[in-house]
Formats: C-alpha cells, structure tokens, sequence
C-alpha cells in the first residue's frame, strides 16, 4: 500500500487511545478506503505499529453473509450477537465494518444491528474500524450524533498526481509481467496525465 502516511499516523494514535478508540473512515469511492485498511492491519500484523497494537486480533464483518436467507425477522440481530459474543472471547478483538452506512438504512434488515452496535461501543468492550463513502457519512451517518461519538473520523482523498504516478510504478513489474510488455518509467506520468483529462 503506497502513501497515506498521515493517516497512518492519525489511525495508530486513535487505536492505541484507552476511549473512543473507534476509527471511521471516510472517502469517495475508489479513493482507497479498503487499501488504507488493509495497509493499517498489515503493519500492525508485520510489528511495524506501536507494541501496544502487537495483540491485535482483527475481525472482518461480512454484511452479506449476515443478512443473507433471513427466515425470521431478528434473525440478523441473532447473528450479529453471536460474532460479537464469540469475539469478546478472544483477547484484544478488533471489529472491521466495510460501508457501515449500510447499516444506517431504515430499509436495510441490517438496522437492526444498530443497537446492538451502539452498546457494544457504549461498554468500551471492542474496538471497532469502519468505513463509509463520503456520501454516506453526509446521508446518514453524520445524522446518526449517538453512533458518530463513538469514532473519530479520519478523511481519504483521491491521491495527487506524485502519489498516483507513485501508486502505478509499485505495481509496474506486476502489471509487466501479466501483459508481457515492458513500460517506460515515463509512461506512467503520462497516464495519470491523461486519466485526470478524461477520466474524472
């Protein structure tokens, strides 16, 4: 994962607070919210995190799998209480939560988790990630002022035209090798050049 040191620093500070230690992150979509994650969680695996970080056990929640042949209504609640119980089981856990703004949605069967959610926080017994697209944190999260206490907030921009050109060059050899075609150092310049032309 190439740049987002700031923000790196910014989510290591709020993981190791003793309250509100709750990241959310927020971004446009495809700006790399995921990468960001996944980038954090490596480093904290890898040792590359403050020691305090060290027993970290972090826990992707599948929203899909969650909600997914619901037969009963309070079904999904049933479910999402016995990951939280089954995770309070194990020692410094650590709950990732991609798009939790779907669970905002008083139309979604995934609202009925928003309690359960909400208490789990209010108790301080696990430490929770989440992400949301900026226009679902203005939708419905920022609304949302009891769920919003819990986290600070940490913003992911579209990465500038250096950190774009940066991005491509980590992943040159890859994309080399895959298409058997060898790629100018220059070349890469121009195609965030050109992608910030005609691909806005």
């Amino acid at each position: 994962v190439v740049g987002f040191e700031k923000e790196n620093r910014s989510a290591i500070e709020v993981l190791v607070r003793k309250d509100r230690a709750n990241l959310l992150v927020v971004g446009d979509t495809g700006v790399g919210k995921t990468s960001f994650v996944e980038g954090l969680v490596k480093m904290i695996c890898e040792g590359r995190a403050p020691s305090s970080l060290a027993s970290m056990k972090i826990f992707e929640l599948d929203l899909i799998a969650l909600s997914q042949g619901v037969s009963y209504k309070g079904e999904v609640e049933d479910r999402f209480k016995e990951v939280v119980s089954s995770l309070l089981n194990e020692s410094d856990p650590v709950l990732y939560i991609d798009n939790i703004h779907r669970i905002e949605d008083k139309q979604s069967v995934l609202n009925g988790i928003l309690p359960i959610l909400k208490k789990l926080l209010s108790k301080n017994e696990m430490q929770v990630i989440c992400t949301t697209t900026s226009d679902g944190y203005t939708k419905d999260i920022e609304k949302d002022k009891e769920l919003v206490a819990f986290f600070e907030k940490i913003t992911i921009d579209e990465p500038s035209e250096e950190a774009a050109v940066e991005i491509l060059m980590s992943r040159k050899d890859a994309y080399e090798a895959f298409h058997g075609i060898p790629v100018d150092p220059d070349v890469s310049e121009e195609i965030v050049r050109l992608a910030k032309r005609y691909f806005p």
